[in-house]
Formats: structure tokens, C-alpha cells, sequence
């Protein structure tokens, strides 16, 4: 409008009605044309049009992958002298107060980790290369019963973790198109003499294979298991506890169910 007026001051004749009410008309004509602009809300473009806003969607949180089935494995000690003799010994003094009675709810909480369509497995491994093998069911179908009872584990005397661990990670390979995931329940001792060497190496073997590795250190003498926890911290790759006594099982399986409900 400005550079209007100025042109219309310059070329407009000094005298001269007519002249005058000529140019006077063409300046209210420009006025008006301003003023329709500002009423439409339209004005001369200075640039590029502003793009509308795209719209956001939400960072995917850990877990999203939930919902994916799962192949669960929990591998437990059978040692008898970590189970228990308490319910079948006479002898007072030979009974050995285990951790039977804890590991049955902790058990049954792991049910939690499956969407429909996942599915778990109980293998328990006991003297020297023995390894009991669960048959794989529906997750629902995880319940205390698995673990038989306490007198099934009586006599083994020489635990072989490392040969349960190698049976667990043979059976979890083969259970494509799932989330496989290996639990291991254990105070972490094995009387394998090349178990400290030779379980690293191994334990990435399992890791590389894609199977998530979890480990509950439940100790039976709390002064003389720390180096066989932690063995079993070397195993627990993706997540490791350690329940100060088995009343404490129930608190550590309820943080490793959400931790492995977190991981993506």
C-alpha cells in the first residue's frame, strides 16, 4: 500500500480537479482491496506455506514384543541336599530342611511370562550327567506338580549343572518360531571339574543361539556359596538374583517375570 501511495504522489498532476478526483478513486479502491485481505485472513506469501504438523506415534516401550509366544525352560537343581529330605527322612538327624516347598509357587509365578500360545518345559538335573526332561505343555499348565515330590531327588549327591544347562540349551534350539527363554533355579553348584572353565564359552554359545538366560542363585548355606552364585551370575546373562532364603524366592521371581516382560 505504501509503495502504491508513493507512485500515485509521484505521477498525480499538481492541479486539476478532475485529475484529483481521478487518482483520489483509485486510492480508495486500494484501501478497500486491503482491507477485504485482512477480512479473508489471506495475505501475499513471504515464503514457503507452513506444512501441517505429521502426526506422532508413540516410541514402542520396552516389551513390546510381549506378545510373541515363548518357549519357557526351567532348569532346577535336583540336588538333594538343595530340594530337601525333611518329608521322607526318619532320622532326625539326617533330615536337611531344602527348598522344595519354595520352589513350587515360584514354579506356577513363572506362568505369567507367556502370551497365548506359549508353552514350558520342567528339567531338573541331578547326579553327575542325569538330566529328568519335562515334556513341553501349554505355559497354563506350568503348576507346582511338575516337581513330582520331594523323594523323587533323594540320592542325588553330585549335581551336574553343566551337563543340565547342555541338555536345556539342546532342547530350547530346537523350538523355532518362539521367544525361548531358559530359567535356571539352582545354588550354582556343580562337581563338574571343567565346569568354570568351560561354562563361559559355552553360556555365549547359548546366548548367540538367541536364548534369553535367567538365573535365581538360592543358596542352602549362606557363608559358603557366593563363588557358586556367582557361577550362576556368569549364566545369568540377560538377568540374575539372588533371594537373601528361599521365603525371598517368591520377590525375586515376581522382578525376574518383569524384568523379562521388559525386555524388547
Amino acid at each position: 500500500m505504501l509503495a502504491l501511495h508513493r507512485l500515485i504522489t509521484l505521477v498525480q498532476p499538481q492541479e486539476g480537479n478532475v485529475m484529483r478526483n481521478f487518482w483520489g478513486m483509485i486510492a480508495a479502491l486500494a484501501a478497500l482491496a486491503l482491507v477485504g485481505c485482512k477480512d479473508t485472513g489471506t495475505k501475499p506469501a513471504t515464503g514457503a506455506a507452513p506444512t501441517a504438523a505429521a502426526p506422532t506415534t508413540a516410541e514402542p516401550q520396552k516389551g513390546a514384543d510381549k506378545a510373541t509366544p515363548v518357549s519357557l525352560l526351567v532348569l532346577v537343581s535336583g540336588m538333594e541336599t538343595w530340594i530337601g529330605n525333611e518329608t521322607y527322612v526318619e532320622d532326625e538327624a539326617d533330615k536337611v530342611a531344602g527348598n522344595f516347598a519354595a520352589l513350587g509357587p515360584a514354579i506356577e509365578q513363572l506362568a505369567a511370562i507367556g502370551s497365548p500360545g506359549s508353552e514350558a518345559a520342567v528339567f531338573s538335573y541331578g547326579h553327575a550327567t542325569d538330566v529328568r526332561r519335562g515334556a513341553f505343555a501349554d505355559i497354563s499348565t506350568l503348576k507346582a506338580t511338575v516337581l513330582g515330590t520331594q523323594k523323587d531327588y533323594a540320592n542325588n549327591t553330585a549335581p551336574g549343572l553343566r551337563a543340565g544347562l547342555a541338555a536345556a540349551g539342546k532342547e530350547l534350539a530346537a523350538r523355532a518360531g518362539k521367544r525361548r527363554i531358559l530359567v535356571v533355579l539352582s545354588d550354582g553348584n556343580d562337581l563338574d571339574p571343567a565346569a568354570d572353565a568351560t561354562l563361559p564359552a559355552e553360556i555365549d554359545a547359548l546366548a548367540a543361539a538367541g536364548i534369553e538366560l535367567y538365573t535365581v542363585c538360592l543358596r542352602t548355606n549362606t557363608d559358603a556359596m557366593e563363588p557358586q552364585c556367582d557361577r550362576l551370575t556368569t549364566i545369568g546373562k540377560h538377568g540374575s538374583f539372588r533371594p537373601a532364603s528361599a521365603a525371598e524366592l517368591g520377590a525375586a521371581i515376581t522382578k525376574l517375570v518383569a524384568q523379562i516382560a521388559a525386555r524388547t
